[in-house]
């Protein structure tokens, strides 16, 4: 259906332009051009600029509402798909609810990713999202929060990415390049075995993968070596170098586990809080955890939909048809 240059004027029933409209003020928020950071005011402007009709932007907010709606049974079932994952990753990042601090949370699988939002960080939010607890495969995640779940799961792997981080701050910091070399080393461990990881084997043959474990455990005992600690509180590469140490499983899972969606680092569940970050720039703060928590399920919903083909405009048209685009089921 046209939506230029005044083609619909007086070809269109009622119905059409009932639905047309209330379509397109989510899908022009989940416009590329902005990626969801497009104001509900500047939605208003948009519509009537594109469709030469004024519309208020209570308008526009209840369309956003009667999306909202036919979420439940979508985000029922993508928790469900989640949980029925081998790999999971999980991210967080800070929001701004009406000035106060609060968090938006995501986690993925391939072809699958969930938003949501607390007003605190932390096991209490993670559990009432009502994923994690109790799901038994491979969760990739930062060193800091999530292990509460660890007993339940097949395994864990530490993001590398934050590692190497990590890593080149002991580099910067030291007070000379000798009392680095370890951090030098484990980077570059790190990088080759990320590097063998992502030729896509199945598999690394034991030799490789022993020289790999060895040269990172021998890096990180040097680092514990080069920075002695005699009370008080540790040196931050002292604490560095013990973490990789005693976590040394979860930081080379990713050399023997070559899960279909294990990766050795957790970028993509990082890149997929990167639009939420430039809404928190662009729009400065949601009034309250209800819009926000409105506004990332429908992300989770049109996010989704889109990585299995369905475009913004006809998975809203589904959801607004009272038939949610849903997730396929694990057999």
């Amino acid at each position: 259906m046209p939506v230029r240059g005044g083609y619909l004027r007086g070809r269109a029933t009622r119905d059409q332009w009932s639905d047309l409209l209330r379509a397109e003020p989510p899908s022009l928020r989940d416009a590329q051009a902005a990626e969801g950071q497009i104001s509900t005011e500047r939605t208003a402007r948009l519509i009537a600029g594109l469709l030469d009709v004024e519309v208020s932007t209570g308008f526009v907010d209840r369309c956003l509402a009667r999306l909202d709606a036919p979420q439940d049974r979508f985000e029922a079932e993508l928790k469900q798909a989640l949980r029925a994952s081998d790999v999971l990753g999980t991210a967080e990042s800070p929001i701004s609810l009406a000035g106060e601090r609060g968090y938006a949370y995501t986690v993925r699988a391939t072809g699958l990713t969930w938003y949501g939002a607390a007003d605190n960080r932390g096991h209490a939010a993670l559990d009432g999202f009502g994923i994690l607890p109790g799901y038994g495969g491979v969760l990739i995640r930062d060193y800091v929060g999530h292990h509460k779940y660890d007993t339940h799961l097949a395994g864990v792997q530490l993001c590398c990415a934050h590692l190497l981080r990590d890593l080149q701050g002991v580099i910067d910091n030291a007070p000379d390049p000798e009392r680095a070399a370890w951090a030098r080393a484990a980077q570059r461990i790190l990088r080759e075995a990320g590097q063998a990881h992502a030729a896509g084997h199945a598999t690394l043959p034991k030799d490789e993968h022993a020289r790999i474990e060895k040269e990172f455990l021998n890096a990180a005992r040097c680092g514990i070596s080069v920075n002695p600690h005699s009370g008080g509180k540790k040196p931050k590469a002292r604490q560095l170098a013990e973490r990789l140490l005693d976590k040394a499983p979860q930081v080379l899972r990713f050399t023997q586990d070559f899960t279909p969606g294990l990766t050795w680092t957790n970028n993509a569940s990082e890149q997929a809080l990167r639009d939420i970050k430039v809404k928190m720039k662009v729009s400065g703060c949601w009034r309250g955890l209800t819009g926000a928590h409105r506004y990332l399920r429908i992300r989770s919903y049109l996010t989704t939909a889109r990585t299995h083909g369905l475009t913004a405009m006809r998975a809203i048209h589904d959801a607004l048809a009272g038939t949610p685009w849903l997730p396929p089921t694990t057999a």
